[in-house]
């Protein structure tokens, strides 16, 4: 009975001395197979460039503000920087005007609308 107890003590000493630190490796291990698989998808996603059909780009506007060759668009910009103030970071077709995105002095960006 004497040695039943001895046995049931060390195996007892030896689970709660000896099993958090195997739950711990088991949850580093866990975090890191997490952080590679994170680590290939982010390569992944950077290596593929996205497929865009022939003539989108004419459609999307750079974020550098209006562009150079439409005048309209430019004194949309201009307008919405006018009202507003801040800097024109984007201006897209919209309706019967402009969109433009501007960013504010406080750091925030809005987008106002800017009849023709």
């Amino acid at each position: 009975m004497a040695a039943r107890k001895r046995l049931m003590a060390a195996l007892l000493m030896t689970v709660c001395c000896f099993g958090p630190q195997a739950a711990a490796r088991t949850d580093e291990n866990d975090i890191e197979r997490w952080r590679q698989r994170m680590l290939r998808a982010l390569e992944d996603s950077t290596s593929r460039k996205p497929e865009r059909a022939q003539g989108e780009d004419d459609k999307r506007q750079s974020l550098a503000g209006p562009r150079a060759d439409d005048p309209r668009a430019s004194a949309a910009a201009a307008e919405a920087r006018r009202r507003y103030g801040g800097r024109p970071l984007a201006v897209v077709p919209f309706r019967d005007g402009y969109r433009v995105r501007l960013l504010l002095e406080d750091g925030r960006v809005t987008t106002v609308e800017i009849e023709d």
